[in-house]
């Protein structure tokens, strides 16, 4: 908590500092909640904070059509009254924006995660049981298999914005969490590559998007010297139906690829899921949101030929909430989720200690409060 109080006065300092020449803002989004949910095993009830969070952001225009700034983002967990871990480990970065478009060097969301499941759940869907992407993103079965990640140790080029079309991409030689036990030896150099396009035209707004990763071993890890790459690929839509009613529709093909395992093991594993999400504004005071996320069984090889079977490796994602607004910036918010497994999928959305196990369902309840600044 010493090192949040720190932060926050350093951040207010350095607002006041350069009021006259940088724009500065100090902004958060703080949204504790309930939690009642069981993994088809066990039950639990507990108090999180989901990816709540506080930062600081400012640029400086440079004339000519240039502008610098940056970003500053930590999480900010509260349920117990503390934070040992305060570190600006979401999206943290700093940029140069030209004519020619922009340049940003930091960690930060990849491309392919910004340019798809746009709604999400009355904006509260990431790091919560309400997101999607334990379904829509991932394989059915543990390892650093996410598609839906911020990157460390990253540089993106944006283009300008051309006739509504704009193109990102995105490089990182990184420092792979997910995949930390397997960048021991210089043979396995994790890396990652993720671009796309977007177009937007009013209400509609179409983009499409692919990321890869090497040596990230989604599948598994093989003896020293192994290596892997994985891939996914990503088509979205979303249209303002009414001023009331937005749709999504977001599709998705992975493919994972291990070379290096030992006979019999699993080295190619491919399957596809799609998402279909409805957001809705019944009043000023009252929302909805909902999203409906299916999961493909796939298809699989061994090495040496042996028989794969992905039977059970299936699995959907139901969420259905709403919310109640008392201002602009906070409203109550009640959801209820559940993920259904096939016979052997893992697929996982719990939001607390509890694991996923095979072949069995989760449920959530969350009920909470979110603040924003």
């Amino acid at each position: 908590m010493k090192k949040l109080c720190l932060a926050i006065a350093v951040g207010t300092a350095f607002a006041g500092a350069a009021q006259a020449q940088t724009k500065v803002e100090t902004y958060g989004r703080l949204y504790p909640y309930f939690l009642s949910e069981s993994n088809g095993v066990d039950k639990t009830n507990s108090m999180q904070t989901g990816n709540s969070n506080i930062g600081f952001r400012g640029n400086r225009d440079l004339g000519d059509g240039f502008k610098a700034g940056g970003q500053l983002e930590a999480g900010a967990y509260f349920d117990e009254g503390k934070d040992s871990s305060f570190a600006f480990d979401r999206n943290s970065f700093v940029y140069l924006e030209t004519p020619y478009g922009e340049v940003r060097l930091g960690s930060f969301d990849t491309v392919f995660k910004e340019f798809g499941d746009e709604l999400g759940i009355l904006g509260i869907s990431s790091g919560t049981p309400m997101s999607s992407s334990g379904v829509l993103r991932k394989a059915p079965f543990s390892g650093s298999n996410s598609f839906h990640l911020r990157q460390k140790n990253s540089f993106m080029y944006s283009t300008p914005e051309f006739g509504g079309f704009q193109a990102k991409m995105q490089y990182s030689a990184s420092l792979n969490s997910g995949a930390a036990d397997y960048t021991a030896t210089a043979v396995e150099k994790p890396t990652l590559v993720s671009y796309g396009v977007s177009y937007e035209n009013g209400p509609l707004r179409v983009t499409v998007a692919s990321e890869s990763h090497s040596d990230y071993f989604g599948i598994s890890k093989g003896s020293t010297g192994s290596s892997s790459l994985d891939r996914a690929d990503e088509f979205a839509v979303s249209w303002q139906v009414t001023d009331q009613h937005k749709v999504a529709f977001d599709y998705n093909q992975k493919q994972y690829r291990t070379d290096g395992l030992a006979a019999g093991a699993m080295n190619t594993y491919k399957n596809s899921a799609n998402m279909i999400s409805l957001a809705s504004r019944w009043t000023e005071k009252f929302r909805t949101a909902a999203h409906v996320v299916t999961s493909g069984q796939g298809s699989c090889t061994n090495v040496g030929g042996s028989d794969c079977s992905t039977a059970g490796y299936n699995g959907n994602k139901v969420s259905i909430g709403g919310a109640y607004y008392l201002d602009k910036g906070t409203y109550v918010f009640l959801v209820l989720n559940q993920v259904t497994n096939g016979a052997r999928a893992r697929y996982s959305n719990t939001g607390s200690s509890l694991g996923a196990v095979a072949g069995k369902d989760i449920q959530n309840t969350v009920a909470g409060i979110n603040y924003s600044f």
